[in-house]
């Protein structure tokens, strides 16, 4: 009898710690998508000039299930929400189903770069077939402010509701909580997506510094 209880807990165990793992990877390749990535896509998006938007488009958020296609998340129910925005988001702070991908499809307009990093994760499963998640988010973006394509870094937390549904877990309800957003010092990556670090650069005061290298304080400024 001993023995049966400690398989049990053993596998409970191992279910708990499979249910985690399958969530992270949703919400992983949520973000991916979110971000204009593809599964089958390993080339790095270009964050060069932000006037040559590109396509941003809904995200494609399949569940655990490879066979669930393209915004199965939307199609059941699932909803996004958010706090803490600008009033411009007053229309659109609840979002479900069409409204949801119409919203991220016209994402690309406002915000036509994005990169979220999650960190500070918290998965509990509630039961066998529901769980919660908390995470917190750092995201490089490009918004248009005044018709300016601005570098701004958006931090905030994310609150997300899990739900199992044969076999697989998909997402109930996202919500994002804004902390600031505030643009980047300089033009960021609007201007220069790529500074030239590596060999060859030294320290001030430890060396010379090489012909076209960015000067202290701002990254545009070349010698």
């Amino acid at each position: 009898m001993e023995h049966t209880t400690r398989l049990d807990e053993l596998a409970q165990r191992l279910s708990t710690l499979e249910d985690q793992a399958a969530i992270r990877r949703l919400m992983s390749r949520n973000q991916w998508r979110s971000d204009g990535g593809d599964d089958s896509d390993d080339r790095v998006p270009s964050w060069r000039a932000a006037g040559a938007v590109r396509a941003l488009g809904p995200p494609s958020v399949v569940g655990t299930d490879p066979a669930k296609g393209p915004g199965y998340w939307t199609a059941h129910g699932g909803t996004w929400r958010s706090t803490g925005l600008s009033e411009r988001f007053d229309t659109a702070r609840s979002a479900r189903g069409e409204e949801r991908a119409a919203f991220s499809a016209a994402r690309r307009r406002w915000m036509p770069q994005a990169m979220h990093f999650l960190t500070n994760e918290d998965i509990e499963i509630t039961s066998s077939g529901s769980a919660r998640g908390r995470w917190y988010s750092w995201e490089a973006a490009t918004v248009v402010l005044d018709g300016v394509p601005t570098a701004v870094w958006i931090a905030g937390r994310y609150v997300v509701a899990f739900t199992k549904e044969s076999g697989s877990w998909r997402i109930a309800d996202m919500h994002f909580q804004e902390i600031f957003s505030t643009p980047v010092d300089s033009a960021g990556w609007t201007v220069t997506p790529h500074v030239p670090y590596g060999p060859g650069q030294t320290a001030l005061g430890s060396g010379p510094t090489p012909q076209g290298a960015p000067r202290a304080g701002n990254p545009q400024e070349t010698e």
